[in-house]
């Protein structure tokens, strides 16, 4: 619990912040936010970009007094040393240039809600929430930042569609875009499409709408927010005051540390990092996803380095959240995360002093996204429609149908008396496909049939006896067999009938033989 004179201290933290506001824009270093010396930033990884301290925690409920009690969760669990949410997260995401973490977290707490529903592949637009922010609901319309509570009040007021009817545009407008969206133009003097990239297109105007049911703000007490992910399997989205060197980005005046970094870890910031920061307000929003409380990270110096207490020890913090950030997978940050890149930890401390955190309830899907064969959509969002969704394999729709086709030939030709060599007649197919099934007819004159030899040739040199020499005194063949040794192979190219008569006297006509083919 805080002490009195750190309460005290909080809350004049807090309203300093909403006097002085930093942007959270693109990222144009200047000479105040020069990267500290044991960072290197390069055209590969610029700064991350930040959000207005006001837009993140301006319109929460202060933490103190008769307040707290209306969303501080008071349950009686038995929570464990660990615990996650990973397995209903939507996949980490980048916002780019644009000051729009809390967009970003907010979304990611939407898509995390519907995960737990049961809807598996969520992907709702960044987009149009930041538009319905400043249009629909009218907040924060001079600043491309916006809080947790905004947006959930966009969501469940106005609902926003999926990411392709809007897609996110990585890259704030300027003046080529919009004269009036010049950086030469003050903040508090652009008009809002300025930061919304303008009006979104008819067809996310018309495409259906997603919705949350309510709102519900969680204290930012630690134990306060493990109870109520533990309880209802929910991540919790909390914004806050930014310290540079403890998130280790570039554009703070001391050092920050490499290792750190890469773990993603945000400690409780230094004394010469809290002044050095809030003389250039900022803020961030993140979604808070799981803890650790036996997780340790070492608190830094101005040189970047593990703090040293007075006997020479490290000073570290102990017990983290684990947090999904909005920063991408590419570069050095939470490169190395143990629960995957763009994933960080967050001490207990820096969210119980400076976090604000709210999260929201899980839909009721209207019905199962159950995939529809045949409809063109991808009903159950699982990336595959119609035949492509392994569900609807067996379908008739998607079984392919058996064509059948029959080729012909009426040669009309004398069968060679007492001639091992017989007579060739051939029919030449195109046809796609494999043979499934083949049938061939054949119809023959002859005094004495048992004389004749029949043999079918395929177009990959096998060959079928379809009738052997016998002893068979009657006449003519008019006869249909079903030939099995062609299965499955191409039907197309030549087809070959051999009839040989090798004994004397008798003689006959090939008169014509056909294939039925079916495939």
């Amino acid at each position: 619990m805080l002490t009195k004179i750190e309460s005290n201290s909080w809350m004049l933290l807090l309203v300093a912040g909403l006097i002085a506001v930093a942007g959270c824009t693109d990222p144009e270093p200047t000479d105040d936010t020069t990267p500290g010396t044991n960072e290197q930033v390069t055209e590969d990884e610029e700064l991350p970009p930040l959000s207005s301290l006001e837009s993140v925690i301006g319109d929460h409920p202060e933490e103190n007094g008769e307040t707290l009690e209306r969303f501080d969760q008071k349950f009686d669990l038995n929570l464990p040393q660990s615990f996650d949410l990973l397995d209903t997260q939507s996949p980490v995401q980048n916002q780019g240039r644009r000051g729009v973490c809390s967009i970003f977290s907010t979304v990611g707490l939407m898509e995390h809600l519907y995960i737990k529903a049961g809807e598996p592949m969520p992907d709702f637009s960044e987009q149009y929430l930041q538009w319905s922010t400043k249009f629909e609901v009218g907040a924060f319309p001079n600043t491309s930042g916006s809080s947790g509570r905004v947006n959930l009040d966009a969501i469940t007021r106005f609902g926003i569609p999926e990411e392709d009817a809007w897609p996110y545009e990585s890259s704030a407008w300027g003046a080529s875009d919009d004269a009036e969206c010049s950086k030469e133009i003050e903040e508090d003097e652009r008009p809002k499409r300025c930061f919304t990239n303008g009006e979104p297109p008819e067809e996310a105007l018309a495409a259906k709408k997603f919705f949350l049911p309510r709102r519900e703000f969680v204290s930012s007490f630690p134990n306060s927010i493990k109870t109520y992910m533990f309880k209802n399997k929910r991540a919790v989205v909390s914004g806050m005051t930014f310290f540079y060197q403890s998130w280790n980005h570039g554009g703070t005046k001391l050092a920050v540390n490499q290792d750190n970094k890469r773990a993603g870890a945000v400690v409780f910031p230094s004394q010469g990092d809290q002044d050095d920061s809030l003389e250039r307000r900022a803020g961030h929003s993140i979604l808070l996803v799981g803890w650790d409380d036996n997780k340790t990270f070492p608190r830094l110096d101005e040189e970047g380095n593990p703090l040293l207490d007075e006997n020479g020890e490290p000073v570290v913090d102990k017990g983290f959240f684990l947090f999904k950030n909005s920063w991408g997978t590419g570069g050095s940050w939470g490169s190395e995360n143990e629960f995957g890149k763009g994933y960080g930890w967050i001490s207990y401390r820096y969210v119980q002093r400076w976090g604000r955190s709210v999260s929201a309830v899980e839909p009721e899907l209207e019905q199962p996204m159950v995939e529809i064969c045949g409809d063109g959509i991808d009903n159950d969002r699982n990336g595959s429609s119609d035949c492509d969704d392994a569900v609807c394999a067996e379908e008739a729709i998607c079984v392919p149908q058996n064509t059948t086709e029959i080729f012909s030939s009426a040669p009309d030709v004398e069968i060679p008396d007492n001639d091992i060599d017989g007579v060739n007649d051939s029919i030449n197919v195109e046809l796609d496909g494999v043979i499934k099934s083949l049938v061939v007819t054949v119809k023959i004159e002859h005094s004495w049939r048992g004389d004749l030899d029949v043999v079918l040739s395929g177009p990959n040199g096998d060959v079928a006896i379809l009738v052997e020499k016998n002893d068979d005194a009657g006449k003519n063949i008019e006869q249909t067999f079903v030939v099995e040794d062609f299965n499955g192979i191409s039907p197309s190219g030549e087809w070959t009938l051999n009839v040989s008569d090798s004994a004397k006297i008798d003689t006959g006509v090939l008169k014509e033989w056909s294939l039925e083919i079916t495939n």
